[in-house]
């Protein structure tokens, strides 16, 4: 199972249409598993920054982490990797503020249930 969460500042909603979401969100978030781990990290990552995501995290729930890459130059360069304890913040999404504590705090234990 895999989960994805995308963000589009507020300044730039005009990109969102009754058909979708029509050029590239601000953010992009997966939550890893096991069976899309390899995908997450290689072919979807390439995809996003080819199509101009300016963001894309990477929620590791069993190691209890979140990696944050920006892009640079059409390429995402890992930016930050935030432990369980750290507060998350964004250089680009200025109201971002949470720990993976608190994250995973409400996730259900087996991500299937």
């Amino acid at each position: 199972m895999t989960a994805s969460f995308i963000s589009v500042h507020r300044n730039r909603t005009q990109i969102i249409t009754q058909r979708g979401i029509e050029g590239p969100p601000d953010l992009v978030v997966e939550i890893l598993s096991p069976t899309t781990a390899k995908r997450d990290r290689g072919k979807k990552m390439e995809l996003y920054a080819h199509y101009g995501v300016g963001e894309y995290w990477i929620v590791d729930a069993a190691n209890r982490l979140l990696e944050q890459y920006l892009l640079d130059n059409q390429q995402f360069r890992l930016h930050n990797v935030y432990p369980e304890t750290q507060e998350v913040s964004s250089p680009t999404i200025s109201c971002v503020s949470f720990t993976m504590q608190a994250i995973l705090a409400r996730m259900p234990e087996n991500p299937t249930d």
